[in-house]
């Protein structure tokens, strides 16, 4: 191996072939129920895919620790987890002529061969350690795993880097499992710091059920199902058919991003960079996306941004970086090829009971095909790339693409066998331009087997693209994990700067709209047509008297922390027309009215009826635009159910009826425990 490897002092071994008795093929299909295991059963047709020249994919699982790793701790560790999953204590053998079927043969594992601590002499230079550990995992990359033993390694580099004090790195053929179930099968591996007994907590996509409400009626019911039918039908047709249409005649633009014929036997540069989780959650809640749209958008303006200057490096003549002026080609056709496993993945609580022999878990490649097209071009408006990400993303969530093309290449392996298998997905992939993956990771700090870790960086190798890119979310950090080939990227660091920089102009951009003038919605609107300009009154009976000074400083630390309170509602254009709102600043003094009371007033009626006419007297004016479209009246009047009553009016365009009592209950605290919340059932 290279230099680096040498130094590291990691020697090259010659692996003896480990013998196996043989025995009677068991019977399997594609999937497997791991945790009882027939012996030397058959790969799937997909796992045995994967071995197949020309797609011969390595996982790549970066794991950066806090602490120093002490070897002995995590072999013992892999003893009782990892190596109770059956796939790795198991060979893959092939059954007859070379290039044939292969059985999973079971095997006795010496870690020795499988968990690598390179040696690290005092006379290294070091100097550029982040620099030594990207070579080291690069170099790889230009290796197999010996087929004499389980496909899998484990490289502990300890060695402190810009981000870690020591580094992890898993090596794991594709065969044993697609991407996602393997990351989650080594987070069954770990524990939560605060919780050792803890395992880590995933999030959830959080599905919602559609209901029919009263205004649906059955035929607009009937008719929305078919429009929905006929949509999903479509949107899969047309995918089809540009699956077909790649696989023969229909190949991206030639960027300097695209590999040249051969590029999945390159070696691959590894790099990572890591973001904040909290400002692309930012920009999702600002923009009501997914975490997905946010990371696809950043990744095209991170993209374009690249290109632009790569091309105009290329030809000499920069001419700008804008949306109307820039180096970019017109027109450029960039898709990311997603290979998806459509069987669900089984879970952490799974996977770690399967490895406790509690339970069984699913596991297996059933691998179909998504292609994303992305759009090279920059935007004057950095939001446009994540509304442009979320259109796509919609429309492919409307559609079975993965589904088909799972059962096309499956009737293709079927009919014409594993090369002609290989040969469609080997053309799939060189006639698009690179690889996306976003996986979720834990909420919490967890721990390698009581080594605490910093970041998880996971990425694959062998197939032919010379550009990857995947994302790994990992407490409130998002690690940006980049694969290339350094003929195609040659600064793969300055592309990390750019989709950095993408994402703080996109998150910076939303700030900064937010901090605009911005439309009402149309509901809201609606609510100021002279027919329909409602208000809301909210009576509060209090059994002490109101003291307006300390309401008014209570308002400011609430009611006047939410926009809408302290915005302005002002006409676009022509009378009748759009309206937005305006920040402003607001005298609390023209919101908080307290009427001077004459007890000359309360001789001919009673406290009752004043505060009942004074109310009365509320609905027949409305609020001045010229101000924040709220009031609260406080009448120290003593009713026959009050000592003093509260008043607030506001205008139904700030907020529905249960949001708005919501929002006042939330400026309450319980008697009994000043700092609790009201309770609502």
């Amino acid at each position: 191996m290279d230099n680096v490897v040498e130094g590291l002092g990691l020697t090259k071994r010659s692996l003896k072939a480990i013998t196996t008795t043989k025995k009677k093929d068991g019977d399997g299909d594609n999937s497997t129920k791991i945790g009882s295991v027939d012996l030397e059963e058959p790969l799937s047709p997909s796992a045995r895919l994967l071995h197949e020249p020309h797609f011969n994919l390595y996982i790549i699982a970066i794991i950066g620790c806090k602490t120093k790793i002490n070897p002995t701790v995590v072999k013992d560790g892999l003893v009782h987890t990892l190596l109770k999953h059956p796939r790795f204590c198991s060979l893959q053998v092939e059954v007859g002529e070379k290039g044939g079927k292969m059985k999973w043969v079971p095997t006795e594992v010496n870690l020795e061969n499988h968990v690598i601590v390179p040696k690290i002499y005092p006379e290294m230079d070091l100097q550029s350690p982040d620099k030594s550990v990207e070579d080291y995992i690069s170099d790889l990359s230009k290796t197999e795993i010996d087929m004499s033993k389980p496909l899998w390694e484990l490289h502990l580099l300890n060695i402190k880097t810009a981000d870690a004090e020591a580094v992890g790195i898993f090596k794991i053929h594709h065969s044993l499992g697609d991407g996602t179930s393997l990351v989650s099968l080594l987070l069954a591996c770990t524990r939560q710091t605060a919780d050792p007994n803890a395992l880590p907590t995933i999030p959830v996509t959080k599905t919602t059920s559609v209901r029919s409400s009263g205004n649906n009626t059955g035929i607009s019911w009937i008719f929305m199902a078919i429009w929905g039918f006929l949509l999903l039908a479509w949107n899969t047709l047309v995918d089809i058919f540009m699956f077909f249409a790649t696989t023969m005649f229909i190949k991206d633009t030639e960027t300097p991003l695209k590999g040249a014929p051969g590029v999945e036997f390159a070696p691959k540069r590894f790099v990572h960079r890591s973001v904040s989780l909290d400002d692309i959650k930012l920009v999702k809640n600002a923009m009501n996306t997914t975490i997905n749209d946010v990371v696809l958008g950043v990744t095209t303006a991170g993209l374009s941004r690249y290109l632009n200057r790569r091309y105009g490096e290329d030809t000499e003549n920069d001419v700008g970086a804008t949306e109307n002026r820039n180096n970019l080609p017109k027109n450029i056709r960039l898709r990311s090829t997603l290979l998806v496993n459509i069987r669900p993945s089984s879970g952490i609580q799974a996977l770690s009971d399967m490895m406790e022999e509690k339970a069984e878990a699913k596991w297996g490649n059933w691998i179909g095909y998504v292609l994303f097209p992305f759009t090279i071009a920059l935007r004057d408006d950095p939001l446009d790339y994540v509304r442009q990400a979320k259109l796509v993303i919609d429309r492919k969530k409307n559609s079975y693409e993965a589904l088909y093309t799972f059962v096309i290449a499956e009737i293709v392996l079927k009919l014409f066998g594993i090369k002609a298998s290989a040969a469609l997905t080997h053309r799939i992939l060189t006639h698009t331009t690179m690889s996306f993956s976003n996986v979720v990771g834990p909420l919490e700090e967890i721990g390698f087997y009581g080594h605490q870790m910093s970041y998880i960086a996971p990425s694959v190798f062998g197939h032919p693209h010379a550009f990857t890119i995947n994302y790994q979310s990992y407490v409130n950090k998002m690690t940006i994990v980049l694969a290339v080939d350094k003929k195609a990227v040659p600064d793969p660091h300055k592309l990390c700067d750019d989709l950095e920089e993408s994402l703080k102009l996109i998150k910076d951009a939303e700030e900064e709209k937010a901090e605009e003038e911005e439309l009402l919605d149309p509901s809201a609107r609606l609510f100021h047509e002279p027919k329909f300009n409602l208000y809301i009154i909210a009576m509060l009976g209090c059994k002490t008297r109101i003291n307006p000074n300390i309401i008014k400083e209570g308002l400011l630390t609430t009611v006047l922390k939410h926009p809408r309170f302290c915005s302005l509602q002002v006409e676009v254009g022509g009378k009748g027309g759009e309206m937005k709102w305006v920040p402003t600043e607001v005298n609390i003094e023209n919101h908080v009215v307290v009427p001077e009371i004459n007890p000359a007033m309360l001789d001919d009626i009673s406290t009752d009826r004043f505060v009942e006419d004074y109310i009365s007297e509320l609905s027949k004016t409305t609020i001045d635009m010229s101000k924040p479209l709220w009031e609260l009246h406080i009448l120290n009047v003593k009713t026959t159910e009050a000592e003093a009553v509260g008043v607030f009016k506001v205008h139904h365009s700030i907020g529905d009826g249960t949001s708005l009592v919501s929002l006042l209950l939330a400026c309450t605290r319980q008697i009994s425990d000043p700092n609790a919340l009201p309770t609502v059932p």
